[in-house]
């Protein structure tokens, strides 16, 4: 099942909503005793919803379109069998990589690595180019942080270690 990009944050608000009144209604001097117990239950509850869809789900970085292609972000829980258009289909699982590259598209994506390096003598290499062919699914571990021509990577970044990689998938 896709998730929306904010599922995490969400589920977060939702348990802190419930948390939040729970409290207030114990300061006020609720005495109540099982509206406190089904706050407490309902806060533990979508506490542990938070804790699966950080734990239990990889991200998911979709290109569709025709003509006018572009990029969606998502989450993935558990395992689906998912069509990527031209009649292939792909069962794709949280357990392959942290990051699931899906190309929906009749065009040839490419993921491109990036070493920033605060030293003048780096000895990371490079990462090669990887070429993601049209209506494929790639499972790659690292975080995509650039999508599309209209958002490449930037010149520098600032990072509080000497050396960070930085990627970016392009059409």
């Amino acid at each position: 099942m896709f998730l929306p990009p904010q599922a995490d944050l969400i589920v977060l608000a939702i348990a802190g909503c419930g948390l939040f009144g729970t409290l207030v209604y114990l300061v006020r001097g609720g005495r109540l005793f099982w509206v406190v117990v089904g706050g407490a239950i309902f806060t533990a509850v979508f506490i542990g919803l938070f804790v699966m869809t950080l734990t239990m789900t990889c991200k998911v970085v979709r290109v569709r379109g025709g003509s006018h292609v572009y990029a969606e972000r998502s989450f993935l829980l558990g395992s689906k069998t998912h069509d990527l258009g031209g009649g292939k289909e792909v069962t794709l699982g949280t357990g392959d990589a942290e990051t699931l590259i899906i190309n929906e598209t009749d065009r040839t994506l490419t993921l491109r690595g990036e070493v920033y390096s605060t030293w003048q003598y780096n000895r990371t290499p490079q990462p090669r180019d990887q070429v993601i062919a049209p209506h494929s699914a790639v499972p790659f571990d690292g975080f995509v942080h650039h999508i599309g021509p209209g958002d490449p990577l930037p010149r520098e970044v600032s990072s509080k270690s000497s050396t960070t990689t930085r990627y970016w998938v392009t059409w």
